[in-house]
């Protein structure tokens, strides 16, 4: 079983997925370094790992981190944003005030 938490999930502490992964036998902890409620969507690194699982029950490596996306509340951080590839889970350009 593949087990997702987020290190700043203000809803489901990251400590719950933790536990969780300890109690079932066979299970994978894959963290997310990032904030918000779910990771599926948010970071294209957890959904391909999670697509992975659903498509093939194949499990991502131990102790595997995903790296957060830029914090899009930063002063700036938009503007970065817009010079990278686009992220998922990021509001569209237009929604974005310069």
């Amino acid at each position: 079983m593949l087990v997702v938490g987020n290190f700043f999930d203000g809803v489901t502490d990251y400590a719950g997925a933790v536990a969780s992964d300890q109690l079932l036998r066979n299970s994978r902890l894959l963290s997310y370094a990032g904030w918000g409620h779910t990771a599926y969507g948010r970071s294209q690194c957890v959904t391909d790992y999670v697509d992975a699982y659903l498509l093939t029950v194949s499990l991502p490596p131990h102790g595997k981190v995903c790296p957060a996306n830029p914090n899009p509340f930063l002063v700036g951080a938009a503007r970065e944003l817009r010079r990278t590839a686009p992220l998922v889970g990021l509001p569209p350009p237009w929604f974005v005030r310069r």
